[in-house]
Parts: C-alpha cells; sequence; structure tokens
C-alpha cells in the first residue's frame, strides 16, 4: 500500500449494524456521504464524499485546530450515530492537525432505527481504523485538493469561495434548517422507531439580531424544515403554546433543554439534524420544569433582548457545522 501524503485526514463511514461502535468485518462502509472540513474560525477548509467502502480522504491540510463534519443531509432516512472520535455523537469531530500529521481515524459509525440489532459474531477491530483504501495525495498540491483517483478513490473536490455549495438532497435549499420533533415517551433523547413526530408544533426561526426569518408548523410526522435562508448566526425557536400539555424537553441539539437551538449556517450548509424531543408528563412535573428556566424562557417574551445571552454560544469551540 503507497504512503499516505503528510497533511491528510481521513477515514470512513460505516454501518454499525450491532450498535458497538466497533467496525467488525461485516459491516460495510456507507458511500456518498458528505464531510465538511473546517478551520477553527468557521472558515470552509474543503468538502469529500466517501467512495464505495465509506473511505474518504483530505490532503494538504494545514496545521491547525480543524472541525470535521458529517452533512447529515447525506445521511440515508433513519441513522443514528454510534461512534465517533471524540465520543459526542452528534456528527462532527475536532481534529488538531500538526505540520505534516497524517490522520487517519476520524471514523463516524452509524445505525439505523428501524433494523434489528444483531449479535455481532466477527472479529472487530478499533473504531478508529486506518483503511487500506487510503489514498496518497498528488505530491504538488499544497493545499487542500482533490486527491488522485483510482478505481476506489473517495471523491473529493475543494469549495469554491464564490457560490455556495448545493446539499444533496431533493428538498433542503442552499441554506436549510430543520428536522423533526418527536414524542420521547421514555424520555432518553433517543428517536426510538415507536416514537411519533409532534404535529402542529409551531417553530420560528430567528437571526441574531432578534428578527424573524421565518415560521413553520410540524407536519404529521413532526418534520419541519426552513428552505433557502441567508447564512449566518439563526436561532431554532420552538413555540411552547403550540406544544400538547404537560411536556417537558428531552433533547434539543445543544443540550441546554430550554425549547431553542442556535445554529451557525455557513454558505451551502444544510442543518437536517435539529430535532426536538418532548416528554408527557405531570402537571407539577411539567410546573417544575417551566420554573427552572428564567422568566421570560417561558413565556417567551425575552426576544430580541436574550439574543447577546444566546449569541455567546456561537462562539463555543467546535460550535460551527
Amino acid at each position: 500500500t503507497p504512503a499516505v501524503a503528510p497533511g491528510s485526514l481521513g477515514d470512513r463511514v460505516w454501518m454499525d449494524a450491532n450498535s458497538d461502535g466497533l467496525q467488525d468485518a461485516s459491516e460495510p462502509g456507507i458511500s456518498g456521504i458528505g464531510l465538511w472540513l473546517y478551520a477553527s474560525n468557521g472558515a470552509l477548509l474543503g468538502h469529500a464524499v466517501t467512495d464505495g467502502s465509506g473511505s474518504f480522504l483530505f490532503t494538504g491540510v494545514p496545521e491547525g485546530s480543524h472541525v470535521l463534519r458529517v452533512d447529515t443531509g447525506t445521511l440515508p432516512g433513519d441513522l443514528v450515530a454510534t461512534f465517533d472520535r471524540d465520543g459526542i455523537l452528534n456528527n462532527k469531530t475536532p481534529i488538531n492537525m500538526g505540520t505534516g500529521d497524517i490522520v487517519l481515524d476520524a471514523d463516524f459509525g452509524y445505525r439505523s432505527l428501524s433494523a434489528p440489532t444483531p449479535t455481532a459474531t466477527a472479529t472487530p477491530t478499533l473504531g478508529p481504523t486506518s483503511t487500506a483504501t487510503s489514498t496518497p495525495a498528488p505530491t504538488n498540491t499544497p493545499t487542500v485538493g482533490p486527491t488522485a483517483t483510482p478505481t476506489s478513490t473517495p471523491t473529493y473536490t475543494p469549495v469554491p469561495t464564490d457560490t455556495p455549495v448545493p446539499t444533496a438532497t431533493a428538498t433542503a435549499g442552499a441554506q436549510s434548517i430543520g428536522d423533526r420533533i418527536w414524542l420521547d415517551e421514555n424520555g432518553d433523547g433517543v428517536q426510538d422507531a415507536n416514537e411519533p413526530g409532534l404535529a402542529n408544533v409551531v417553530v420560528r426561526l430567528y437571526a441574531s439580531s432578534g428578527s424573524v426569518l421565518g415560521t413553520a408548523t410540524s407536519d404529521s410526522s413532526g418534520a419541519y424544515l426552513f428552505n433557502d435562508l441567508p447564512a449566518g448566526d439563526h436561532v431554532v425557536r420552538i413555540d411552547k403554546g403550540s406544544l400538547p400539555a404537560n411536556v417537558i424537553v428531552t433533547f434539543e441539539r445543544d443540550g441546554i433543554l430550554n425549547h431553542k437551538t442556535p445554529v451557525r449556517v455557513l454558505p451551502g450548509e444544510s442543518w437536517l439534524d435539529v430535532d426536538f424531543g418532548y416528554q408527557v408528563v405531570s402537571a407539577a412535573a411539567a410546573q417544575a420544569f417551566d420554573d427552572t428556566l428564567p422568566d421570560c424562557r417561558v413565556d417567551q417574551t425575552c426576544l430580541p433582548g436574550e439574543m447577546m445571552e444566546v449569541k455567546e454560544q456561537f462562539f463555543l469551540p467546535v460550535i460551527a457545522k
């Protein structure tokens, strides 16, 4: 196997059929998955697409602290994460690259919510592995750029700076935010296959200035979508008045559980994993939950003034998609 060029980052997106976070020999890669590589300041460094074995490779990656993110709009319908390099399972992982470093353990594992979980019989290897399909970069490529393309090489293209990159979905526009509001019946923050969506929930999208960019209503499956959005720092917010009675939040993408999530949208991005989970509880428990939130978050009178507090969340490390 030829050596991988210095400044390379990869490795594989795979179907973790038994959900153990290990790449078993019988578990296939997932092809056609888009990945975005960002610098710590949010600048887009490049884009890659997994090949038939699930492998991907970025070459000519500069030194620094970067973020590698899976484009969730390119994932098959009901997949949830079972493994990523930092263990947070949020479809992205931070990568620290020194000059000439080779990082070939940036793997992502996924399982299907609708498929039964089999018992693993193959001998597993550790989740982050270096695969034999990684391809060396041309020696004359000084910056992040396409790799040489033998038969099973991952597709990799640099991202132009003057036009947005379209997402690989038929329904989401160039900059999109969505996904689903569901009834988390067991309160575990995971979308189980038998847990229904919540219909007719009103979702509002705010710019960081507090201005309303749009309003959506969840459909019968709990899905919602904001399309053709401007790039920038936004806040997705649930209208509590449209929720069923006596529910509490069990899941939000940022983990704060306050009926809203900040989202930084870069040109060409789709955020199709901005989900909200709710569980039905007693009236007393619902009131006690609301009492833990500042008053303006309960009656939703804080906007636009609260945006100063919300905006700070955008500048945490690894907040970019």
